[in-house]
């Protein structure tokens, strides 16, 4: 659905097409450390962290998040970990609508990398 919506968004004009890429890029990478953390968890290993996961959603990732718990039925059992990503589909989605609708400006979108950079800092710090 998500994804949909902003293939549609870019289709109709009404989106930049410079989303695809981060959408994709970083929809595969959500997938992959979704596939790794549930084999970590089937080997009983070292895990993925829950914040880097949802990190990974916030800064685009969504979608591929969203398909990896599907395939693979990861995390869709722990209540606190979908009550965030309902969040975060929320936001992808105002996002989208908001992009689509003509409401940000480019140096909007600027600002709002700006601030997806400091919520991951503060979601999934360094070492």
């Amino acid at each position: 659905g998500l994804g949909l919506l902003m293939l549609w968004a870019v289709l109709l004009g009404e989106a930049p097409p410079e989303l695809l890429g981060p959408y994709l890029g970083m929809g595969l990478v959500a997938m992959a450390l979704y596939r790794a953390d549930k084999g970590f968890a089937r080997n009983n290993s070292w895990r993925v962290s829950e914040a880097t996961l949802h990190a990974t959603d916030l800064i685009f990732g969504i979608i591929g998040g969203l398909l990896a718990q599907g395939l693979y039925g990861h995390k869709t059992a722990k209540p606190g970990f979908v009550a965030i990503t309902g969040v975060i589909v929320v936001g992808h989605v105002a996002l989208l609508l908001a992009v689509g609708s003509g409401v940000p400006r480019p140096q909007d979108l600027q600002h709002l990398g700006l601030l997806v950079e400091h919520l991951f800092d503060a979601v999934a710090p360094g070492p």
